[in-house]
């Protein structure tokens, strides 16, 4: 499994995040560690234990995560694109917290070059907050 999930862009309540896939291991494998960087993502964001997210915006292979203070908050309080979006898409990040707390995965700092899974990141502009979860096998 060869997967980078890099924070893009930074709103007041959400995250745009890029999800770049090289190789995948399992399905539920790949899922899941997505999720769990999600929510290490919401853990530095807030701390937010709850999101909404909608995938492939603003465009493919990004997702627009947003974060929730509450489970009976809005959804639409996480930015105007989640006005449209129900309640029961609310995602309680806790209750995976068994299985991520037991995923190892790397954590890339801005400003800071790692190699990581046969790949190198380089953050371009240094005033961009970009947060990056690689996952190698």
């Amino acid at each position: 499994m060869d997967i980078v999930l890099k924070e893009v862009e930074r709103r007041p309540r959400a995250s745009v995040v890029e999800i770049r896939v090289n190789s995948v291991g399992s399905s539920v494998g790949s899922s899941f560690f997505i999720l769990c960087s999600i929510r290490q993502l919401a853990k530095l964001r807030g701390p937010y234990r709850y999101i909404v997210k909608l995938e492939e915006q603003p465009k493919r292979n990004q997702m627009l995560v947003g974060f929730l203070g509450d489970a009976e908050e809005s959804p639409a309080s996480a930015g105007p694109d989640f006005s449209r979006v129900g309640r029961e898409a609310i995602i309680d990040l806790e209750q995976f917290a068994p299985i991520c707390d037991s995923i190892k995965y790397g954590l890339i700092l801005p400003s800071v070059e790692h190699r990581l899974s046969f790949s190198q990141f380089r953050t371009k502009d240094p005033r961009v907050p970009e947060i990056f979860f690689v996952a190698g096998s």
